[in-house]
Formats: C-alpha cells, structure tokens, sequence
C-alpha cells in the first residue's frame, strides 16, 4: 500500500510537467523510481506470508507423519523423533542467519519452524516420558524458549505468536488460581524488539501487524490480569486504555500520518464507543465499588496491587496526553477524551448512590457523539461521518427500545422513523454535494 506522501507526489507531477516545473523525462523517472520500489515491497510481502505458510503446512505434515506411527516405535526412537525437528530447525536458523539474513521470506519462514518445532518437542518429550506438567508451564516454557528466536530472526509471526501466547498463558495461569502480574515480566521480555520495529520502521507492514497484535492482546490480557478485589475498577482501566489509545493516533493527524497511527485511532475510538454501549446498562453498574470490596480467600492479594498500579500508570499517562491535546482545541477529539472522566464519576456514583445514574450518563454521552458527527458530516458534507453519527444513534435508540416495556406499535414507529431519518440525510447530503460540485 502505498504512503500518502507518495501518491500526493504522482498525482500532482503531470501538473508539474504542464507547467514546467519538471520535464516529462524527470517525471518518467520518478514515477518508475516509486513503482519499482511498491513492486518490490509488495514481492517481499507475498514471499514471506507464502513462506510462512508454506513452513506451517511441511512442520503440520511432519507431525502428522510421526503421529500415525508413534505408538509403535520404542522409547529411543520416539526421543530422537521428537528432538529431530527442533535441531534441524536449529541448523536451519544458523544458516539463515550466516546467508539468508536479508531475505524476509526466508527469515519468517525460518523462525515459525522453529516456533513450532519447540513447542512440539517439547509436548512429545513431555508425553514419551510422562513428565508431570500443567497448561501454565508448558505455554511458558514455550514462549521463554522460541523468544531468542524471535530477537535473531527479526521476524514478525513469531512475535505476534508470543505476544498473544503470553495472553494465553495469563489466563490459563488465572484458571490455576496463580500470580497473574508475571504477565507484564513477559511482555517486557519482547519490549526490545517491539521498540526496535517502531522506532526503524514505524510506517511499515511489520510495524502494523505487530501493534495491532499489541494492542488488541492488551485488550483482552487487562480482563484476565486484573483481580477485581475492588470490583467496577475494571471501568477505568479500559476507559484510560481506548482513550489514550484515540489520543496517540488523533493528535498530530495528518503530520506524516504514519501507518502506526490509524491502527490506535480505530481500536481506540472503536473500543471507546463499545464500552460506552455497555456502561449504558444499568445491570453494568450493580455491586461496585468500596461496599463490595473483597474480603476472605478467594481473591489473590499479590495480582490485586497491580489493578492499582496499573490505574495510577494509566492515569498518569492520559492526563500527560490530555494536557498536550487540550492545545489542539479539537471538540469531536476532546468529547472521545471525556469518556474516562464520565466513566470515573460514573464509578463514583454507582459507589456511594447505586445504579440508575451512571448508565444514563452513558446514554446522554452516546447521543452527544451521534448528533455532533453528524452535525459534523453535514457541515463537511461527508457521508462517512454522518452515516457514522446516524449508526451511533440508532444503535443507542434501538437498544433502548428492546431494553424498555414498550409495544411492537411503538418500537416499530420508532424504527421506522430512525430509517427515514438515515435515508433523508442521506439525500440531503448528496443534494448538497451535487449542489457543490455544479
């Protein structure tokens, strides 16, 4: 895909040969210069997506093969089996390294062999010679083991592998009822190349993929960490989180427009509207806060501290980030920003009053967003957002509906009426386009 940047530069080069400025000899070569390095990228691209399946495809083939006849080879035979893959895995990734260091194809195809060879291995080990385990301990053991692989091998897959491999491990560690808060030791562990990619190629499809994995593992991993001794503190955690998220890819817009920055504007904005939904359920804000707080066994002091270590980090970085957005004086930016303060006095007054309140805080906080995008789309004369603002309001209105006591004569009047209003602002704005265009 090509860089904005870019495509600004070719389509406005026939204007610069109708007026001079460059000749059409001068345009020739650089269009030719750009389409040759897109061909390129676009090449290496297939061959490493090709490689890696093509790796994942020979490795589930030669497991396959030694499944069917597992059982009748002896112990020896099945420990040579069993640590075979992983060595010419091994052999395969020093070569790599030694010739092919510079191929993309060759290096992600390399290192998800080794990835799944090590975990193989160590599962057939494990099951020839009975060795006593659990879920925990074997995804553990085969993230720590294939993470040199992926620092070597500078590849992607893997990474993303482990990124959500960690995730995995989290949970399946909450479900033994262990220390949850390691998760965050582990995501540290691949911080180093994650900080790599961004800072040398942050406009890149590696960089994209990676913080897509990274943000949306975050999403699910903050559910499974958390122990909820205060119950509810889950509310300003991912209030903080799609927030900062929104702010890191809405300021600065359109300055470059790095890659990095759409994938955190949609999660954030996306996952801001999501849990703006869900808050608008009364049933959401039952049994929270302080008078519910967990006593007895069954919450694990340790995991608890870091639900109030990451508030306060989260906290601290939204209010740095809202403190340089304020200057850019925004307003559909600053009303996405307000969802962690309407969500902590949400929180509080579902604490000390009870629900009834904070939900329809969330209700009037929805049907703000709505009115201002599409008042926003119309003045703009973007169908893009108006039909967003018109989806967020009906949404809100639809989910009210089904959530109240009304009749079918009622609600079906009520959809009707959002229909109409979709289609007449619909044509109104291409009216208006039309309008424009003459």
């Amino acid at each position: 895909m090509r860089d904005r940047n870019i495509k600004w530069l070719l389509e406005e080069l026939p204007k610069w040969v109708a007026k001079d400025v460059v000749n059409e000899e001068t345009a020739a070569r650089i269009q030719s210069y750009y389409d040759e390095t897109e061909e390129k990228n676009g090449l290496r691209m297939a061959l490493a997506i090709f490689g890696t399946i093509g790796t994942v495809l020979i490795g589930s083939g030669i497991i396959l093969l030694f499944a069917k006849n597992w059982e009748s080879f002896s112990l020896s035979v099945r420990t040579v089996l069993s640590l075979l893959p992983l060595i010419l895995a091994q052999l395969l990734t020093g070569w790599v390294i030694y010739k092919e260091k510079d191929s993309p194809a060759w290096r992600e195809g390399t290192a998800v062999f080794l990835f799944l060879t090590i975990g193989a291995s160590i599962s057939l080990i494990g099951q020839t010679y009975h060795i006593p385990g659990n879920a925990p301990q074997f995804i553990l053991t085969w993230m720590l083991l294939a993470l040199p692989a992926i620092y070597l091998l500078e590849a992607t897959v893997p990474a993303i592998a482990y990124i959500f491999g960690i995730v995995a491990w989290a949970g399946a560690t909450r479900g033994e009822g262990e220390y949850t808060f390691f998760y965050w030791l582990l995501l540290a562990l691949i911080s180093g190349y994650l900080f790599k990619m961004f800072k040398t190629s942050p406009n890149s499809n590696r960089s994209s993929f990676l913080l897509w994995a990274l943000t949306l593992s975050l999403c699910i991993s903050f559910g499974i960490v958390m122990e909820q001794a205060l119950p509810g503190l889950w509310i300003i955690v991912y209030s903080c989180y799609f927030t900062i998220l929104f702010l890191l890819g809405w300021m600065n817009w359109g300055q470059g427009e790095l890659r990095w920055k759409k994938s955190v504007l949609i999660i954030g904005a996306m996952g801001s509207l999501i849990l703006s939904i869900i808050l608008s359920y009364k049933g959401v804000w039952k049994e929270i806060g302080w008078k519910y707080y967990a006593n007895g066994f069954n919450h694990n002091w340790a995991n608890a501290v870091q639900d109030y270590i990451l508030v306060t980090f989260l906290l601290i970085c939204l209010s740095y980030l809202h403190y340089k957005f304020f200057k850019q004086k925004n307003t559909l930016g600053l009303i996405f920003s307000a969802l962690p303060v309407i969500a902590i006095l949400g929180y509080l007054l579902a604490s000390f009053i009870g629900p009834g309140i904070s939900d329809l805080l969330f209700d009037a906080y929805l049907l703000i967003i709505g009115i201002f995008i599409v008042v926003r789309g119309l003045k703009n004369y973007s169908l893009a957002l108006t039909n967003a603002g018109m989806l967020i309001l009906a949404f809100l209105i639809v989910l009210r509906f089904f959530d109240s006591d009304l009749g079918f004569l009622e609600k079906g009047i009520a959809f009707i009426l959002v229909g109409s209003g979709f289609l007449l602002a619909n044509y109104r704005l291409v009216r208006r386009q039309k309008g424009v265009g003459q």
